[in-house]
């Protein structure tokens, strides 16, 4: 896979829906990046960072973290720059430090309802037999935080969504691009899909609110405005 541009300075690499790898950002500034999302493992990453070399940008200086759901953050193993979510985000991940993270261990945590049956199977499939290390968020915030990416300004906005309560949705306003996450996805209960009806209308009325022209989630393609707006509505019904 390779870079692809929505943008000037702003990239992604594309997901994989067979290894559940989420589609990662990045943002150019002068002297200055940022990467959304760490990915699911640090192969994942470092795979990323090599494109980002072949295009002769540099390195992410700072990754955000769009939530702390495992495909987005293990891939911030590793990595020396600065790595910043949401408080709930680096607590959840504090939290899942306290269990031994080995195959056997997999499906007890999962029985416990810590992990959904979904996301072990791709675990088991991502890292076999390889040990998986839960890192550490070095920075946190609540509500808003602005970002000055060499000269371009990112903030970073704090929303519950119908996937989880912990998320950050990205926004760059110069270029009217909204970095989602996995906030369109639902959350599930008893391994069910599950849309919290408040949660979901909150996060619509956020997205809503700010005169995007990309819309751009995890595990697709950027949607353009009209596409996205669209996507908002059925995530409604979804949720009534």
């Amino acid at each position: 896979m390779s870079f692809i541009k929505i943008e000037e300075g702003i990239y992604y690499y594309p997901f994989d829906d067979k290894y559940l790898r989420p589609n990662l950002f990045y943002i150019r500034g002068e002297g200055k990046s940022l990467a959304v999302d760490a990915g699911n493992s640090r192969k994942h990453r470092l795979e990323f960072f090599e494109e980002i070399k072949k295009q002769d940008l540099r390195e992410p200086d700072i990754i955000v973290l769009t939530h702390c759901h495992w495909d987005h953050t293990l891939g911030l193993d590793g990595f020396e720059g600065r790595s910043i979510s949401t408080e709930q985000s680096k607590n959840r991940l504090a939290e899942f430090r306290n269990f031994s993270w080995t195959k056997d261990s997999l499906k007890e945590i999962t029985k416990q309802g810590f992990m959904s049956k979904f996301s072990y199977l791709y675990m088991r499939k991502v890292y076999r037999n390889d040990p998986i290390h839960i890192p550490d968020i070095g920075e946190s915030y609540k509500g808003r935080k602005k970002l000055d990416v060499g000269g371009k300004i990112v903030e970073l906005i704090q929303t519950e969504t119908p996937h989880c309560e912990d998320s950050t949705i990205v926004w760059i306003p110069d270029q009217k691009i909204v970095i989602i996450g996995d906030g369109d996805y639902p959350s599930y209960k008893n391994n069910v899909e599950f849309y919290d009806k408040e949660r979901t209308l909150s996060f619509c009325k956020t997205v809503e609110s700010l005169p995007f022209e990309y819309y751009c989630g995890s595990h697709k393609r950027p949607l353009n405005r009209i596409d996205g707006l669209k996507q908002l509505e059925l995530l409604r019904k979804k949720a009534e």
